[in-house]
């Protein structure tokens, strides 16, 4: 992800001779950001099979970013990364930016100025709409307080740094569950035993990772991903839908809420939540099936 970030923002920074004869960068991202700043909205990436595929070269890389449209206040780019080989991008990233009044942190409309500047210039793709969607009441969950490194240059929670928290849960989860699994068919002198460093009682592994929630004050329930398991994982990422709807700080608390949907095997739903329940960002990642064996 960040990769894909960075090779954007190259793009959107590095200035070049446009077809007016101005020297900027491909969608005047500069002067754009001169009277305001920038807030992502939403956001897509598609992975394919090649990207976990190690018998193909990853290095080097060409990439290919595009002006996707315009909205009154929102900007829609894509970015396409492929290998040496091929033309089949192993990354595609679609991005929707809304432009926000730095002060006020609210919308900004696109001044006239831009908005002739690339009228008709962007290439064809699908307007990407990704919107939020309502949590059931059943997931597991925990609770994470934002430190520092979780942050950005303007100080806010990094997109990035969400997709992780979603993803640690996960992982989480799944080893709650083989755990409690573990146990059921272990007597209790195989119990997976550590040392509590702040004391002297002796916890299982099981009863750590349940501490890890114990501060949450809603419920975790690991059934809420029942046709997920760790081998799925290795499948790879197939792809990740992301929305962002507010803004968070360092210090701020935050539940982290998973869970999957009938008919949606492959998948899990994120709601990252500030504590008085409304949402922050939502996210599905979808990962591939299992291959085929001949």
């Amino acid at each position: 992800m960040l990769y894909s970030v960075n090779a954007e923002t190259f793009a959107d920074r590095y200035p070049g001779l446009q077809e007016d004869g101005e020297m900027c960068s491909y969608i005047y991202w500069d002067k754009l950001l001169h009277d305001r700043t920038s807030f992502v909205a939403s956001t897509e990436f598609t992975f394919s099979r090649t990207m976990y595929d190690e018998t193909v070269a990853k290095w080097p890389l060409n990439v290919k970013v595009s002006f996707g449209g315009m909205g009154s206040t929102s900007i829609q780019t894509r970015l396409q990364i492929c290998t040496q080989h091929s033309s089949e991008p192993v990354i595609t990233k679609v991005l929707k930016l809304v432009t926000v009044d730095r002060q006020t942190r609210r919308p900004m409309a696109l001044p006239d100025w831009y908005k002739k500047k690339l009228q008709g210039k962007e290439d064809k793709m699908p307007d990407f709409k990704f919107t939020g969607f309502k949590r059931p009441l059943r997931t597991y969950a925990r609770r994470v307080q934002i430190v520092w490194s979780d942050t950005d240059s303007n100080n806010h929670t990094n997109f990035s740094s969400y997709v992780q928290f979603g993803l640690d849960t996960l992982r989480l989860a799944l080893l709650q569950r083989d755990l409690s699994t573990c146990q059921k068919t272990e007597s209790p002198n195989q119990a997976h035993n550590v040392i509590d460093t702040e004391g002297t009682k002796t916890k299982t592994l099981t009863e750590m990772v349940s501490a890890a929630n114990c501060n949450c004050d809603v419920q975790s329930n690991v059934s809420a991903i029942p046709w997920m398991t760790k081998d799925l994982l290795t499948n790879g990422v197939k792809n990740l839908k992301i929305c962002y709807m507010r803004e968070s700080v360092e210090g701020d608390m935050l539940d982290i809420h998973i869970w999957q949907e009938p008919g949606e095997e492959f998948k899990v739903r994120g709601s990252i939540e500030a504590l008085d329940g409304k949402a922050i960002c939502q996210y599905i990642i979808e990962y591939f099936t299992p291959t085929a064996h001949l």
